[in-house]
């Protein structure tokens, strides 16, 4: 045995037969197509990214993407209707005018990114000041607007100092005007009290021509621009922009872990429903659904323990994240009760994509990988990743049916934008009405696929 085994071992190495490596190479490549979460990834999603983030950078640069701005004009002068001319001529901006409490609620739901108030006075005051109230979330677009109406306050400041510019050349010519008419008038009665030659005046033998002209004959030029006011003509100060905080009922601006904590929960909630529904997959290929078939309990079981377990993780997280790890950063809460209603409604709503995701693959690996397929897409279009007022117009409207944006929204609502609950009906509702319909399809899938043998 032992001179056998040293035989082998003493062989000399041959070279692999003819072809050997083009055979593997080319089972490999049917091995890769043939499973479509390794295709997938490969091809395709590859493409979705690139695709994605080329929407976005050609979106923004050609200025696709409008910010949208309320307008409170409370003053409603010829200076304060001008600013607002200006600012509907910009191809950049999607302008409203409202009231002032429209104008914020709009702002604190996220539907607009600031609003713009132009209070009483303004026409009239040495410094035109405005009051710019932008949503701490979109401080990209607060930034673009303050830059903004900064040159739109020099473009108004050079039409002032034209305007008296004109004033003061047309006054400043009047004055020469009425100089000029004086000394004609000074000169002309000089003319006429000049004595004849060779004649002298008894009444005033020291009068001789050329003398000076007594008081009142002339208005020097001198004297009538001091009679101009020109403080009147000052072209007074550039515009001014104050801050106005829209945090709800909060006093000042939250901090900002309070706006990117909200974005940090989202992905551990897409992470909950990617790994409890590759374990749905997983049920299968141990047995545990054929089994559960052929038992009186039935799959329901299975698919509620699942739902319960994800649930709960997602209770855990968003305790550990918005309770423990918030106030580290000094992130207030507003309302734990809206908070509370805001995680209940995206556990639903996750439990259900949970359940989809699961019916998606054909093994354990496959569902993982084509759930987070899903996932990235989710939170590439619902604005996980990129800011939603980067996006294109067509984007930010796709960006509704993501539930990573109302998940967003609500969480948001509930900490900083100080919602009520009135205001939090909406994303909750979407919410609990995503999952219903992921937790539907997931259980119809499912059913339809275990129906023809998918348990085996």
């Amino acid at each position: 045995m032992r001179a056998v085994t040293s035989a082998r071992a003493e062989a000399p190495r041959t070279s692999p037969p003819r072809g050997a490596v083009l055979w593997v190479a080319l089972k490999d490549l049917r091995r890769l197509l043939r499973r479509p979460s390794d295709a997938f990834f490969v091809f395709l999603f590859p493409v979705v990214y690139a695709a994605f983030f080329t929407q976005v950078v050609s979106g923004s640069a050609a200025g696709a993407s409008q910010i949208r701005l309320a307008v409170v004009d409370e003053d409603r002068s010829p200076l304060s209707q001008r600013v607002v001319e200006r600012l509907r001529g910009e191809d950049g901006l999607q302008l409203a005018e409202l009231g002032r409490d429209e104008a914020a609620a709009s702002v604190r739901g996220g539907r607009r990114a600031a609003y713009l108030v132009l209070p009483s006075g303004f026409g009239v005051a040495e410094r035109p000041r405005l009051t710019l109230a932008a949503d701490p979330a979109r401080q990209g677009e607060a930034e673009l607007l303050r830059g903004l109406l900064l040159r739109i306050g020099g473009e108004l400041l050079g039409d002032r100092v034209g305007e008296r510019v004109r004033r003061t050349r047309e006054r400043v010519e009047e004055a020469a005007r009425a100089a000029a008419k004086a000394e004609r008038a000074a000169r002309a009665a000089r003319a006429e009290r000049a004595p004849q030659p060779g004649a002298r005046s008894s009444s005033d033998p020291d009068v001789a021509p050329g003398s000076p002209p007594v008081d009142g004959e002339a208005a020097p030029l001198s004297l009538a621009l001091a009679g101009i006011d020109w403080e009147s003509l000052h072209p007074g100060e550039p515009l001014g922009v104050d801050d106005e905080e829209v945090s709800g009922t909060r006093e000042r601006a939250p901090v900002p872990a309070a706006v990117t904590l909200p974005q940090g929960t989202i992905w551990a909630l897409l992470a909950c429903a990617a790994a409890f529904g590759a374990t749905l997959v997983g049920e299968r290929t141990t047995g545990t659904l054929r089994r559960l078939r052929m038992a009186p309990v039935g799959v329901l079981p299975v698919l509620l323990g699942k739902g319960l377990a994800c649930f709960v993780t997602i209770l855990a997280v968003c305790a550990l994240l918005l309770g423990g790890v918030a106030p580290l950063f000094g992130v207030e809460v507003a309302r734990y009760d809206l908070l509370a209603l805001a995680v209940i409604s995206s556990g639903v709503c996750y439990c259900g994509l949970m359940l989809l995701i699961g019916t998606l693959g054909e093994s354990e690996d496959s569902a993982y990988r084509i759930g987070w397929a899903l996932i990235l897409v989710l939170a590439m279009v619902g604005g996980a990743m990129v800011p939603s007022y980067l996006m294109p117009a067509w984007m930010d409207g796709l960006s509704h049916a993501s539930p990573v944006r109302w998940t967003l929204l609500a969480l948001e609502g509930a900490i900083w934008r100080g919602f009520s609950l009135r205001d939090m009906a909406l994303p909750c509702g979407v919410l609990v009405g995503m999952g219903a319909g992921c937790f539907a399809l997931g259980s119809a899938l499912l059913r339809a696929r275990l129906a023809r043998g998918w348990s085996k």
